[in-house]
Parts: structure tokens; C-alpha cells; sequence
């Protein structure tokens, strides 16, 4: 038998398959071209696909800050609504405050803007080779950036929040500056594999701490729910045992109760959002590094991630 497995045959398929790796590397060097110097013409379609993505993943990312604040607040209004149902009753415990300020909210949409205006001059050079559109954005992002990084007590209280403990303040401030500043490269210099590269550890470091983030996150809306769902049962309990109302009277208040808890405390698909940010490193380091054989399926990965669950997001709006 290990005769059969080291003669002709298998050499050939040993052969065939390291042409197909050569192959595919070939194809994504191929894509990129001269990603590396001045663009004067289209890249490919590979880079401009993950330019989207990043852009997409970003306001993915938003998109769950967002359903984080609604539903906190949907809590407070489905406290008052079964309110009247509680009149003399029990009371659950208190509602937890707000989790995150306007102003928190606002640093991290910065951040968040500077991830999707790479995204958005990637997906520009791939398409013209040329991004001079984004000059005066890139610039504004890169200022607003470098301040947000130069407030170390503000960064602290970002990392201490998302519960991102090994991730330190230095790190983190250097991360968020450098994406800025990469930003402003890459729509000047147009160097989209250079710039990958640089970007590399910044956007491994502000992924790590999303993660974290996120991960408190789901934790603070499985409270919410699990509240929101006390004052349910608590109000149906109290609906039932009124001696006054009749059965059709209670089917009805048992029926609007859930169709407000099932609106107000739809859960967000983090474990989908969290899929497509760890795809984004991998999927960047491909764009960096032309020749990994590779290269193509770690970005139709991370593009395909981020569709699964970009719809979900847009869905929560409103």
C-alpha cells in the first residue's frame, strides 16, 4: 500500500494540488496588481467586496449600540404599559440604568467611522483607483481620531466598559490614532497592500476590543430581556387572578402582553456580528499579503459573514 501511495498517482495529485495553491495565490496577486504603487486603473473585485464589508461591519457594529439603547429604553416604556396591570401587586426589582452615554456612544461611532472610511476608500480604488473623494472626510476622521486617542481617562473608560482588560490604554490609543492616520495614507498614496499591512495590528487590537464589548453586551440584554419577561408574567399573573375580568378579557390582555414583549425585546444576533468581526483580521491580512495562497477564501469569508448579518441590523432600525 505504500507503494501505491508514493508512485505516479499520487506524485501527480501531490502536483496537481500545489498547482492549485500557486493558483489561487496567482489569482489574488492577479486582483490586487499594483495595489502596492499608484493605481492608474481598477483593481478587482476582491478588494472592493472586503472595502463593503468593512464599511458594512462597522455599521453592523453600530447597529447593535443602537439596539442596546432602544431596548433599554423599551423596557422602561413596557414597564409603564403593564403597569396598571401591577396596581397593588408585586413589583419586580428596579430597572437598570442606561448602560452608555450619548457621549460614549459618540467615541465609539469615531472609531467605528474611521474602520468604514477605510472600507470606503478601498472599495473606491478598487473600483477607479482613485479616492480624492474621501480626502476631506479621511482627514476630518483622522483629527477626530487622534483627540479621542489623546484623552487617556476617555480610552480607559472605553476599555474598563467593554471589559477589554488585556488590552491597555497606551495600545489602544496608538491603535485608534493609526487608523485614522492610515486612513489619510491610503487616500493619498493610494498603496492599498502597504496600508493593509500597517493597518494590521491596529485593526486586530480595536476587533479584540469589540469582541469584549460585545460579549458585556449580550449579557446586559439577556437582563433586559429576562426583566422585560418578569414584568410579563407578573402582569399576566395579575390579569388572571382579577376575580373581575372575564376569559375572553384575559386571553386578549395575555395576547397584547406578548405581542409588545415579542417587539420590544427582539434579540440582536451578536453571535452572527461577532463571526464577522473575528473574519475581518484574517480577511485583511489576505488584501496585505497578495501572494497567500488563501488569500481569496479568507475574504469571500469575512464578505460573507458580514452579509449574513448586516440584514439582521438593518432590521433593528427605527
Amino acid at each position: 500500500m505504500d507503494g501505491v501511495r508514493s508512485g505516479p498517482a499520487a506524485r501527480s495529485r501531490t502536483r496537481a494540488a500545489g498547482w492549485m495553491r500557486a493558483l489561487r495565490a496567482s489569482a489574488l496577486a492577479l486582483f490586487l496588481g499594483a495595489c502596492g504603487s499608484l493605481l492608474p486603473a481598477p483593481v478587482g473585485a476582491p478588494v472592493g467586496q472586503f472595502g463593503k464589508a468593512v464599511s458594512d461591519v462597522s455599521a453592523a457594529q453600530l447597529g447593535l449600540y443602537d439596539a442596546l439603547a432602544r431596548n433599554e429604553s423599551d423596557l422602561n416604556s413596557y414597564n409603564s404599559f403593564v403597569g396598571p396591570a401591577l396596581a397593588g401587586g408585586p413589583r419586580p426589582v428596579p430597572l437598570p440604568a442606561a448602560t452608555m452615554t450619548e457621549a460614549q456612544r459618540a467615541l465609539r461611532k469615531s472609531i467605528l467611522d474611521g474602520l468604514s472610511a477605510y472600507g470606503q476608500a478601498l472599495q473606491a480604488l478598487a473600483q477607479t483607483g482613485d479616492a480624492t473623494a474621501f480626502d476631506a472626510s479621511a482627514k476630518s476622521i483622522d483629527g477626530s481620531l487622534r483627540k479621542i486617542a489623546g484623552d487617556k481617562a476617555l480610552v480607559g473608560d472605553f476599555l474598563a466598559s467593554a471589559k477589554a482588560t488585556t488590552i491597555g490604554v497606551d495600545a489602544f490609543s496608538t491603535a485608534i490614532a493609526a487608523v485614522g492616520d492610515y486612513v489619510v495614507q491610503l487616500v493619498e498614496t493610494r498603496t492599498i497592500t502597504q496600508t493593509a499591512a500597517r493597518m494590521q495590528q491596529p485593526i486586530e487590537i480595536v476587533t479584540q476590543v469589540l469582541l469584549s464589548e460585545n460579549d458585556a453586551i449580550g449579557a446586559v440584554l439577556d437582563g433586559i430581556h429576562d426583566a422585560g419577561d418578569s414584568l410579563r408574567r407578573l402582569a399576566l399573573l395579575s390579569i388572571k387572578s382579577d376575580p373581575r375580568g372575564s376569559r375572553g378579557g384575559t386571553l386578549v390582555g395575555e395576547w397584547v402582553l406578548d405581542q409588545e414583549f415579542a417587539k420590544r425585546f427582539a434579540r440582536p444576533d451578536i453571535a452572527a456580528l461577532q463571526a464577522a468581526l473575528r473574519a475581518l483580521p484574517p480577511a485583511n491580512k489576505a488584501v496585505a499579503n497578495a501572494q497567500a495562497p488563501d488569500g481569496i477564501a479568507a475574504i469571500q469569508e469575512f464578505v460573507a459573514r458580514v452579509q449574513a448579518v448586516q440584514g439582521f441590523y438593518k432590521g433593528l432600525g427605527g
